[in-house]
């Protein structure tokens, strides 16, 4: 029985366990998931659509992020460009957040309004027949501050590392290791507060992660088929600073592919 299943609340195993006695109920979630991790190619087809539907998505948000707007008003124009280009309905909320907010991670918009200067990020996905890819970016509007400039440099440095050691055959932790090294030189790993990447693909809500894990503490190595997220995250509680850069990546026989978000570019300002 797939134990970390969200519909699988305590009353419904009690109660399972109950009318089954005496067998026991052995945990059956990495056999399912681990079968999702490598796409196949209707899987992948499925995936590269939906990434179309995200990237619609951040096309949106670059032009609805002005000062006066509110968080929710983005969100709209996003949700409304990927709905009107055929995206089913995702498994996780779309998810903004803005100046001083920004630390905050994966939240969702408010009635804030945006001012000139903000940070703003990004976390949403496309999805066709329930695959999902994912758009992670963060902008400014406006011209940021010089500080605010600076960390998502360094966390861009992060996203690249990470991206360059994502290959064939390496090991996930190694990934994870790899993209901390430029927070670790610049004495802010301590604010990376989230893993590196995890496997994406077929979902429902409330979560849109597969069973993959890019981050310390996991043994599994990549390989031709996977899809998944790859971002960094700096959390500057103390500053009213945090940054969420990436996006979804695809690894084929050809190498890795990205399919949506931010990636590794310069602060996008607009």
């Amino acid at each position: 029985m797939e134990l970390s299943s969200y519909t699988l609340n305590a009353a419904l195993y009690s109660e399972l366990s109950a009318a089954l006695a005496p067998a026991e109920i052995a945990d059956a979630t990495r056999i399912l998931g681990d079968l999702r991790i490598i796409k196949s190619g209707t899987e992948m087809a499925y995936v590269r659509e939906a990434a179309g539907h995200a990237n619609l998505g951040l096309a949106a948000a670059r032009d609805a992020l002005r000062a006066g707007a509110t968080e929710i008003e983005v969100a709209a124009a996003i949700e409304n460009a990927m709905r009107c280009s055929g995206s089913d309905y995702w498994a996780i909320p779309t998810e903004i957040a803005s100046g001083p907010r920004t630390p905050g991670g994966h939240a969702t918009p408010r009635a804030r309004v945006i001012e000139t200067g903000d940070l703003a990020h990004f976390e949403f996905a496309g999805v066709s027949h329930r695959y999902h890819a994912t758009a992670v970016h963060t902008m400014a509007c406006g011209t940021p501050s010089k500080r605010a400039a600076e960390l998502y440099e360094v966390a861009r440095a992060s996203l690249a590392a990470g991206i360059d050691a994502c290959r064939a055959g390496v090991r996930v932790a190694d990934v994870e290791a790899t993209s901390l090294a430029p927070l670790r030189s610049a004495g802010l790993e301590a604010y990376a507060n989230m893993r590196f990447g995890y496997g994406i693909g077929l979902a429902y809500p409330p979560v849109w992660l597969e069973t993959l894990q890019i981050s310390r503490g996991f043994d599994e190595t990549l390989a031709p088929g996977m899809v998944f997220v790859l971002h960094a995250y700096l959390q500057m509680d103390h500053e009213n600073i945090g940054i969420i850069q990436g996006g979804t990546w695809a690894l084929t026989d050809d190498g890795l592919e990205q399919l949506v978000g931010g990636g590794d570019v310069p602060l996008e300002v607009v």
